[in-house]
C-alpha cells in the first residue's frame, strides 16, 4: 500500500530569528538554496509509486503562503488541515489520522528537517514496514553523532526486533551534556519526531492514552469538509502537547527503527551552519555579506548588510528587521532572544 505523507508545517519561528518570524516561520525558509524547506519535504514524496498525495497540516497565519510554496512545486495536497492556533503535534496529528482512510498507512513528516540521502529515507521506510504490517508505531531515530542537549532521545528495549524496529524504551528530551553521553553509550538514538503507521493505530493509541485529545479535535472540526479542512475555534481547548508524550511514552505500540540518510531537524543556527557548503575558513556565507579573517563562522544577510572581522565561530544574520550576532556554542539561546520583549 502507498504511504501518504502528513506533512506538519508549524512553528513558533524563534529559534531561526531573526530570519524566522511567527508569520514567517522555519518550514518557509530558503536555507540551503532555491527550495524551501517545505517545498524539499513534499519533494521528498514525489515518487508517485510510492506515496499518495501528501497532507497538509498548518498554521493559519501562514497557510497562504505555504500552499504557494507547495504549488509553486507543483504539489496539491489532498487534504490541507488549517490550525486556528498551534497546539503541537499531538493535536495536529490527531486531526491527519481522523481525516484519513482507516486502512491508511501514514507517515508524520515535519516540514522543516533536511534528509541528504533520499535513497537511504526510502530504504528506512521499507525497512520499518514490517514492523508496520503488526500494527507497531514507529518513531525513526538517527544515530548520534555527539552528545546534542537540543534533541530528544529515542531509548530501544532490548525485547525482540520485529525487522529493523526494536520496542522502544523510552524517551529522553533534550538531556544535559553528561546524560547525553551516558544515553548514547546505552545505545539511545536520536529523535528524528518523524512517525509511521497505519491510521487505526494512531486512532487506537489516541483513544487509549489521549482520548480527550481526539475529543477536542472531533469537537473542532466542521460538519462541512472538503479539500480545506478549517479547524474551529474550538481547537484552543485541546490540550497542547508533543506526540511523543501525549501517546508514544504511553502505548506499547511504540517502536523504534533506524534511520541513516543525512538528516537534520535544522533546529538552530548551529545546525544550519553544520548542513551547509563551507568556504576554505569554515564559513557559510549567504546573501549580502562582506567578511575578513573570520573562522568557523555563519554569516547572512537578507535585506542588510552582513559585516565581520576577526571572528571565529559566530553566527551574524543580518536581516532588514533584525540582527543576531551569536557565539556558535550559544545558538539554542537565540530562542530567548528571539522571546524577549
Amino acid at each position: 500500500m502507498k504511504i501518504t505523507p502528513i506533512i506538519l508545517a508549524g512553528g513558533g519561528g524563534a529559534r531561526l530569528w531573526p530570519l524566522s518570524t511567527p508569520a514567517y516561520p522555519k518550514p518557509l525558509l530558503r536555507l540551503f538554496g532555491d527550495r524551501s524547506l517545505l517545498q524539499a519535504t513534499a519533494h521528498r514524496f514525489r515518487d508517485q509509486s510510492r506515496f499518495t498525495a501528501p497532507v497538509l497540516s498548518v498554521g493559519q497565519a501562514f497557510a497562504d503562503d505555504a500552499l504557494a510554496d507547495l504549488h509553486a512545486e507543483g504539489v496539491a495536497p489532498a487534504l490541507t488541515i488549517v490550525e486556528p492556533v498551534g497546539r503541537n503535534t499531538a493535536a495536529a496529528i490527531a486531526a491527519a489520522a481522523l481525516s484519513s482512510n482507516p486502512e491508511a498507512t501514514l507517515l508524520i513528516a515535519p516540514a522543516d528537517h533536511v534528509i541528504s540521502d533520499e535513497q537511504a529515507f526510502h530504504a528506512a521506510l521499507e525497512a520499518a514496514s514490517l514492523a508496520i504490517a503488526h500494527d507497531k508505531i514507529v518513531v525513526f531515530g538517527v544515530t548520534p553523532e555527539r552528545p546534542e542537549t537540543g534533541f530528544g532521545y529515542a531509548v530501544p528495549s532490548l525485547g525482540e526486533s520485529i525487522g529493523a524496529a526494536r520496542p522502544l524504551q523510552r524517551f529522553v528530551e533534550k538531556p544535559d551534556g553528561d546524560t547525553a553521553k551516558r544515553l548514547i553509550h546505552d545505545g539511545a538514538l536520536w529523535n528524528a519526531g518523524m512517525f509511521f503507521g497505519r491510521t487505526g493505530a494512531f486512532l487506537r493509541a489516541f483513544e487509549d492514552h489521549a482520548a480527550e485529545i481526539v475529543a477536542g479535535v472531533k469537537a473542532a472540526t466542521p460538519k462541512a469538509t472538503g479539500v480545506v479542512i478549517r479547524l474551529e475555534s474550538a481547537f484552543g481547548d485541546v490540550p497542547a502537547a508533543p506526540f511523543d508524550k501525549a501517546v508514544m511514552e504511553k502505548t506499547a505500540d511504540a517502536a523504534v527503527a533506524p534511520l541513516d540518510c543525512g538528516w537534520s531537524d535544522v533546529g538552530d543556527w548551529a545546525a544550519v551552519w553544520r548542513a551547509s557548503p563551507k568556504d576554505s575558513g569554515g564559513n557559510v556565507l549567504v546573501g549580502d555579506v562582506r567578511i575578513a579573517a573570520c573562522n568557523g563562522c555563519y554569516i547572512r544577510g537578507e535585506g542588510a548588510v552582513a559585516a565581520a572581522q576577526g571572528l571565529t565561530n559566530m553566527i551574524v544574520v543580518a536581516t532588514a528587521d533584525g540582527t543576531l550576532t551569536i557565539p556558535m556554542a550559544e545558538a539554542q539561546a537565540v530562542r530567548s532572544l528571539a522571546d524577549a520583549p
